[in-house]
């Protein structure tokens, strides 16, 4: 399991939306850096997960809708960690999402990611529980 603890909470999808693309790949790319430094603060390793389960937590001033949750996340930190090669992609049969948030108006904001290794599942289990 590898736990990122990134020093300020994730942006919602509202600041994107109608941002320039120039923006929105600065604050993308931004994002990358802080994975990065939290992963080797952390001494975490690439492992490129074939199947994960991420858990996103994140601690603001205000909690966000669901949906701008999300949205926010999906852009910022799980682009960043298939780039980065610690899951190998975002795709329902690989990775599973859980996301979490807490409001603190005062005091530190943060996101913690969770990146844990889930059993590989054979095609024949696949088959199975699409048919269900």
């Amino acid at each position: 399991m590898i736990t990122l603890t990134i020093p300020e909470p994730t942006p919602s999808q509202n600041n994107f939306q109608w941002a320039h693309w120039s923006k929105i790949r600065q604050a993308k790319k931004r994002w990358g850096w802080l994975i990065l430094h939290a992963a080797n603060v952390a001494g975490a390793q690439r492992q490129n997960l074939e199947r994960a389960k991420v858990t996103v937590t994140r601690t603001g001033a205000r909690m966000l809708d669901y949906d701008n949750l999300v949205a926010g996340c999906k852009s910022t930190v799980i682009d960043n960690l298939v780039l980065q090669g610690y899951i190998a992609g975002d795709d329902p049969e690989r990775l599973t999402v859980e996301y979490r948030q807490h409001a603190q108006r005062k005091g530190p904001h943060s996101t913690v990611i969770t990146i844990e290794a889930l059993q590989a599942v054979g095609a024949a289990d696949v088959s199975r529980e699409t048919n269900s």
